[in-house]
């Protein structure tokens, strides 16, 4: 049979679980391959191929840092129940909500609405605190009742959360294979791996 390498490879997997940065680390995920990827009309993976892995989470910071999530994918499970090390790199989210870096790092896109409600929390809290430090104390001139106001606005951004990186179950994502990626004869690999028991 011709050998084909995955190497360099892309192919469009399914996410058949959710994922977030909010998740505990090294947590399970699958995602499916709902069309058989094929070269020159050579299947080298068939269709309902399982991919299997962990992820990798920053969760969200104070000072508005956002989230950030890694897609570690371990296994490659064929639909024969025969499984294989699996060496992805993610390319792409099918999600408007998320971006991808050149690293396959999953980040979430600064909202315009969120960002608007966190400038002005901070405008109304600077507003407030100089109103306030005014009337409590009458010999408080206004050049200190402002640098208490852009205090109380710099506390509120300081304490303020970045966004959380969400994907959804069913979400679609692109993949690459990289250069461990098994030399497959037509699709299957050529030395078989011991199952591996899920957890």
């Amino acid at each position: 049979m011709p050998v084909s390498s995955l190497q360099g490879k892309s192919t469009r997997l399914r996410l058949l679980s959710a994922v977030s940065s909010k998740l505990p680390r090294d947590s399970r995920f699958q995602a499916r391959l709902n069309q058989p990827l094929e070269l020159v009309g050579q299947v080298l993976l068939p269709q309902g191929t399982l991919f299997e892995g962990h992820v990798d989470p920053t969760p969200a910071r104070r000072m508005i840092r956002s989230g950030a999530l890694r897609l570690v994918f371990d296994l490659m499970i064929l639909p024969d129940g025969t499984h294989w090390p699996a060496n992805l790199a993610l390319t792409s989210v099918q999600d408007q909500r998320v971006k991808t870096d050149g690293e396959g790092t999953i980040r979430p896109k600064r909202s315009k609405k969120r960002l608007l409600f966190q400038i002005g929390g901070a405008l109304l809290i600077a507003k407030v605190a100089d109103d306030v430090s005014e009337v409590a104390a009458a010999s408080v001139t206004k050049g200190f009742a402002r640098f208490i106001g852009l205090g109380a606005a710099a506390g509120f951004v300081l304490l303020q959360k970045g966004g959380e990186v969400k994907v959804p179950e069913g979400t679609d994502i692109e993949v690459m294979f990289g250069r461990d990626g098994a030399l497959l004869p037509t699709g299957l690999a050529t030395s078989p791996q011991p199952d591996i028991p899920r957890q």
